[in-house]
């Protein structure tokens, strides 16, 4: 805040609070030189024996409603035989599991935590120019930990899983923005980059027939496997913007934008595209404003670029789930879809 036409001045304190001792009428001048604003939030889950949904073999709600209206449900209490294993009751359908068991002999715990982070920052340069930059990064860490027990249908010998999942995103712009008028002409212009990253990493530990009942640790199985997948991808992005108006009626603006994605060849790894448009405020030409308020014309062609999925460049390998034939692994292909070497960004027109 400062007295105009004088070097007597001051500055806000965090609130937005100044005091400032001058005469009454006198004009003060504001000068907003920018702000910085960051956020902060932790969210932490803890769950024991979250419900199955969907088809799943275990969703309660799905195993009762199959069951014929005749059939007393108050039967399934008996669950269990005398020496602990499941109670056969249809066959051991492994569609369609006894509710009881799922609840009291099979159990599951996650542990989720989650810390998103945004961090927004403005400079005003002068009254025509502005800088601000933005990061934004999410970082998620889950634990789930599934146990089904000895004789489970479908799962006879037992089973214990326990999946880590460690997804992290960044997400990072730097954007200049200018804005002038000359006359009738009305000048806005932008210029920035952006980096956008993605680091999955999952490890699954698995571990099938269990030796001693009741024992629940990966060591207690006498088959244990360890998949591990990864999701890695960032782009690289470089764009602009420009838009000239006159007399508040005609416009011309323009858009380029160069990305650079990981997930594509070294040769094809850069693509740009274009967009540009024109319009027509036509209802500035009609004086009578009752008959149509605003009314715009507006013509564009535009070219957008985007990239695929990682890892469809060649062929991935990785090791089957379990062994066989007294502990040897077998390898695999892990595609989903046949590589291309020669990938090309898609384009599409509008």
């Amino acid at each position: 805040m400062k007295v105009k036409g004088t070097s007597q001045g001051t500055v806000t304190d965090l609130d937005g609070k100044f005091r400032l001792d001058v005469a009454p009428g006198t004009e003060l001048v504001v000068s907003y030189v920018g702000y910085r604003d960051v956020t902060v939030n932790y969210t932490r889950e803890d769950v024991k024996n979250r419900p199955a949904l969907g088809d799943s073999q275990s969703n309660v709600g799905k195993n009762l409603m199959t069951l014929a209206s005749t059939y007393n449900q108050s039967w399934l209490k008996n669950y269990e035989t005398s020496e602990d294993d499941y109670a056969n009751w249809n066959g051991n359908d492994q569609y369609n599991k006894n509710p009881y068991w799922n609840l009291y002999k099979n159990e599951n715990t996650t542990a989720k935590d989650v810390l998103r982070m945004t961090a927004k920052a403005i400079w005003n340069v002068n009254k025509h120019l502005k800088i601000q930059g933005t990061v934004g990064t999410d970082m998620n860490r889950m634990t789930f930990e599934e146990f089904i027990a000895k004789t489970t249908p479908g799962k006879l010998a037992g089973q214990l899983q326990n999946q880590h999942f460690n997804n992290n995103t960044l997400n990072a712009e730097l954007l200049a923005l200018y804005t002038n008028q000359w006359g009738d002409f009305d000048f806005n212009a932008t210029l920035g980059g952006n980096i956008f990253k993605v680091n999955n990493k999952t490890d699954i530990f698995t571990g099938t027939d269990q030796q001693m009942k009741d024992v629940i640790a990966i060591m207690n199985y006498a088959e244990q496997n360890v998949q591990q997948n990864a999701y890695k991808k960032q782009i690289n992005s470089l764009y602009g913007s420009a838009s000239l108006g006159y007399q508040h009626t005609y416009y011309l603006e323009a858009t380029l934008r160069g990305d650079k994605s990981s997930t594509l060849p070294v040769s094809n790894n850069v693509y740009v595209y274009p967009s540009f448009s024109g319009s027509v405020v036509f209802s500035e030409w009609i004086k009578n404003k009752k008959l149509i308020n605003y009314g715009k014309l507006r013509a564009s062609w535009a070219q957008v670029g985007s990239d695929t999925d990682p890892y469809q460049l060649a062929l991935n390998y990785s090791t089957g789930k379990y062994s066989y034939g007294g502990g040897y692994m077998i390898g695999m292909i892990n595609n989903d879809r046949q590589p291309n070497k020669d990938l090309k960004p898609t384009m599409t027109k509008s």
